[in-house]
């Protein structure tokens, strides 16, 4: 999926409280940031520890770590603070990766 259709998407998608959360959640306290992000579906930590890594979209709060490899495609990581590739990561000839520090995005 591009940029564009994701942004188009989330367009359309209706906003969400803070009490939209905690109703459907059952939480009646206050929510911090990092609350409301794991409701959402933030991940607090992401691992692409395969052999071999899928092209797609990965966001998360506190860590993405990635020692595979992405064979073909274009792979998109996106962590508030955190992203580590190891030995072993590589992107081959033809694949693309972008990374972002920046709030996780569901």
């Amino acid at each position: 999926m591009s940029l564009g259709a994701q942004n188009e998407m989330d367009a359309k998608r209706p906003m969400l409280t803070v009490e939209h959360i905690e109703k459907a959640t059952g939480f009646d306290g206050e929510m911090d940031e990092d609350q409301i992000q794991l409701a959402l579906g933030c991940d607090q930590e992401i691992y692409l520890t395969s052999n071999f890594i899928f092209p797609g979209f990965y966001s998360a709060i506190d860590l993405i770590y990635a020692n595979g490899i992405l064979q073909s495609g274009s792979l998109m990581l996106q962590c508030e603070t955190e992203i580590v590739l190891d030995v072993g990561f590589e992107v081959t000839l033809g694949a693309e990766l972008d990374a972002y520090i920046d709030v996780c995005i569901p």
